[in-house]
């Protein structure tokens, strides 16, 4: 039987679940390492949520032209993550243009100076 007006039902098949964000990058993603030499990876973090992050890291052996990749080192990531809390010197930033033939556009500039008033030091990227 119907439902009531604007009430729409529940479709059988589950949505699937979303894919889970990646926090953590490895930098260079891919890499070709010669014999008797070593190579420095470079780990960043970043996330848009707060909380504990864990992620798994897989180093794998692609040589030989084979289809399967042998895995040679496995590494857990975890960080904390806070959200920053900023203090804007303005709550609002408003800028008006009105376009005239032969008027050269000039840039507008406002002064805006975030302050990071959390216990924890903010860089910026």
């Amino acid at each position: 039987p119907p439902g009531p007006p604007g009430v729409k039902k529940k479709s059988k098949e589950a949505e699937p679940e979303p894919e889970p964000e990646i926090v953590f990058r490895v930098t260079p993603e891919k890499l070709s390492v010669a014999p008797k030499s070593s190579v420095v990876f470079t780990l960043t973090g970043m996330s848009h949520a707060e909380g504990d992050m864990v992620e798994t890291l897989v180093c794998k052996n692609t040589a030989g032209g084979g289809k399967e990749h042998k895995e040679v080192m496995l590494m857990y990531a975890s960080a904390s993550v806070s959200v920053p809390y900023l203090e804007f010197s303005k709550n609002a930033l408003g800028f008006s243009h009105s376009y005239e033939p032969g008027v050269l556009l000039e840039p507008q500039r406002q002064p805006l100076t975030l302050r990071n008033v959390s216990d924890l030091p903010l860089s910026f990227s």
